[in-house]
């Protein structure tokens, strides 16, 4: 960014330059720019920032209007703070007195050497020549002041005693003129340097207190963030330890539960282990009772006859229970084959033809109230007989 701020033109005669004296343009910046004039102490470099084009051409203004004064007037010029208020940012206005004794101690400096050369051109003898020469050169010769009279030597001498004296008094008149205000550039360079020193005081308390805080909030959030890690650990400690009483429940639960299982898998195959052999006897018993009626050869008649039923019962024949008598209750070694079960049930079927029936018990047996069981019982055993013969040619 730029801005035109070149130097303010003014058609009065200048007897000092405003923008070299004062060193008003900042050679740091982007280009030579007039920026605050005051000292960026964090940076330790000139401030940057630009003032407004009004106070910059007002301050121009003031100082080339004080340019058409002497140095030394300008210095000691009211107007002269005029224009340094109007080229300090607000960051920099406490650097005024500071900067207003830097100016005039530039524009008295520049005063007095600007005296020195007026005075060194209007003196212009050969005794300067020639005492400059001889300084320079200490080997000249001595021919040179021989060819010299006696009178031209007084005149020399009264001319040089003259430039003393003139020399003498304008060092009296510039000592008394800088009496006072170096008395005054004393105690504002004081009250400066005392302002610089408590800024500098402060700002290191600040720095200082800003420091402390820091390292308390970092201190607190270290504090807080180790406080957060032993709570996230003590709480994950507490999921784990809560997650591993649950997991053994569970698994002592699935253990009572299996356990119990198991329990009720045996006792259930203990009871049917006991069922079975308990129906395996009493198969077995109603197989020998059955048998053991048929083998009998006294006391035979139809209330004695032997029924092929569990409960051995003429009341409780039927397709079903004979054909169930037949499948459980003849012994293992008499039907654990298809040639062996045949052989039963043809003697079964042979025993309770209607002829065989009729041998045995007499012709009432076959049309008194027998005769259904009978032809029930007839029945079962010729459709076993077929079942059997099938079983024994596969």
């Amino acid at each position: 960014m730029h801005f035109n701020n070149k130097p303010y033109s003014s058609a009065l005669s200048q007897k000092w330059d405003p923008e070299t004296v004062l060193e008003l343009a900042n050679q740091d910046f982007y280009g030579p720019t007039v920026t605050c004039m005051g000292w960026a102490t964090s940076r330790n470099r000139r401030c940057q920032r630009v003032p407004a084009q009004h106070k910059i051409m007002s301050a121009r203004g003031i100082l080339n209007r004080l340019a058409g004064k002497s140095a030394s007037k300008a210095a000691e010029s009211s107007e002269l703070r005029e224009a340094a208020e109007l080229l300090l940012c607000w960051q920099h206005t406490s650097q005024l007195a500071g900067l207003l004794r830097r100016w005039r101690i530039e524009l008295e400096d520049w005063a007095a050497d600007q005296e020195d050369d007026n005075f060194s051109s209007a003196t212009p003898t050969k005794l300067d020549s020639r005492a400059s020469s001889t300084e320079d050169k200490p080997q000249v010769k001595k021919e040179a002041a021989e060819n010299l009279s006696a009178e031209e030597l007084r005149k020399m001498m009264k001319e040089m005693q003259e430039n003393l004296a003139r020399l003498d008094a304008e060092l009296q008149r510039r000592g008394r003129n800088h009496t006072k205000s170096d008395c005054k550039q004393e105690e504002e360079e004081k009250r400066f340097c005392e302002e610089q020193r408590r800024r500098q005081e402060e700002e290191t308390k600040r720095r200082q207190e800003e420091e402390k805080r820091r390292q308390e909030e970092e201190k607190k959030r270290k504090e807080a963030e180790e406080r957060r890690r032993k709570q996230e650990e003590e709480n994950k400690r507490k999921e784990e330890e809560a997650k591993r009483k649950e997991e053994a429940r569970e698994k002592a639960y699935r253990e009572r539960l299996r356990a119990f299982r198991e329990k009720v898998r045996l006792e259930k195959e203990e009871r049917d282990r006991q069922k079975k052999e308990k129906e395996a006897a009493e198969w077995r018993a109603a197989w020998k009772h059955y048998s053991d009626a048929w083998d009998k050869s006294t006391n035979v008649s139809v209330a004695n006859m032997p029924w092929p039923v569990k409960s051995g019962l003429r009341s409780d024949v039927n397709e079903a229970n004979v054909k169930l008598f037949f499948a459980k209750a003849p012994p293992e070694e008499s039907v654990n084959s298809g040639d062996k079960r045949f052989k039963l049930i043809n003697a079964e079927n042979k025993r309770w033809h209607t002829d065989k029936v009729m041998q045995r018990f007499g012709p009432d047996a076959v049309n008194g109230d027998a005769k259904l069981a009978l032809d029930i019982i007839a029945k079962v055993v010729v459709e076993l007989r077929q079942e059997a013969r099938k079983r024994r040619e596969l």
